[in-house]
């Protein structure tokens, strides 16, 4: 895969420009997502792993904490997606809407690739590790 860049762009029109990128979840479709270097695991509403199918409750329990301090529990099951073209698997955390938005984490993300976040240009960069 060479290098993309994918321009920030607002969830709603009227916001802010942010770091969102696209993927697909299997059996739900496409997902518009914060990519969030300060979190953990991705994170992403329980009722998009309810339309999806997913067996949420064989997943490992967790506590989610959201930037404003909000805790939900959740289960974090490991899931295919595609980002780009290619399939990764990666753990996702679903819980309760927070008020947050869909967020791609670190595990299983960012070391499949190497991200930028270029603020002054409002663009991220991707570019596959090794």
């Amino acid at each position: 895969m060479k290098k993309i860049v994918i321009p920030y762009r607002a969830f709603f029109p009227n916001e802010e420009p942010k770091p969102l990128i696209s993927i697909q979840l299997d059996g739900y479709g496409e997902i518009h997502a914060l990519l969030d270097s300060g979190a953990d695991t991705t994170s992403l509403p329980l009722a998009f792993a309810k339309q999806a199918r997913i067996d949420y409750e064989k997943g490992i329990p967790r506590m989610s904490e959201c930037a404003h301090g909000d805790t939900s529990e959740g289960w974090e099951v490991s899931c295919l997606i595609e980002f780009n073209g290619e399939s990764l698997q990666v753990p996702i955390c679903f819980s309760e809407d927070m008020g947050n938005p869909p967020l791609i984490g670190r595990k299983g993300f960012f070391e499949v690739f190497r991200v930028t976040f270029d603020e002054k240009r409002r663009e991220i960069t991707l570019e596959r590790n090794g």
